[in-house]
């Protein structure tokens, strides 16, 4: 998304054009499918087999919303990468959508 010329148009416009900007960027986003719905879509796909019994809908899903919000920050550059957990060193805790 960020390689296309399109992005640079975005970025180029002043940030006194907020509704422009704005409309740019979002625009954007959904030709890509760059929304955290999507993301909430592409879990659905791996729930199945053995990690289904191990993996319930609501933590993938919330799963989903923090690596939109990762991916996120670095698209709007208040971040330098996203840091993913390795396998070895996991999650100490996951809060799900019902609590």
């Amino acid at each position: 998304m960020r390689a296309d010329p399109a992005w640079q148009e975005a970025r180029s416009l002043p940030r006194t054009h907020k509704a422009e900007r704005a409309a740019a960027f979002s625009a954007l986003r959904k030709a890509y499918g760059f929304t955290e719905a999507a993301l909430h879509e592409a879990v659905k796909g791996p729930r199945v087999g053995w990690i289904a019994e191990h993996l319930e809908a609501v933590l993938a899903q919330t799963l989903a919303s923090r690596a939109y919000r990762a991916l996120n920050r670095v698209c709007l550059g208040k971040a330098g990468r996203v840091r993913f957990k390795s396998r070895g060193r996991g999650f100490s805790s996951i809060g799900n959508k019902r609590q």
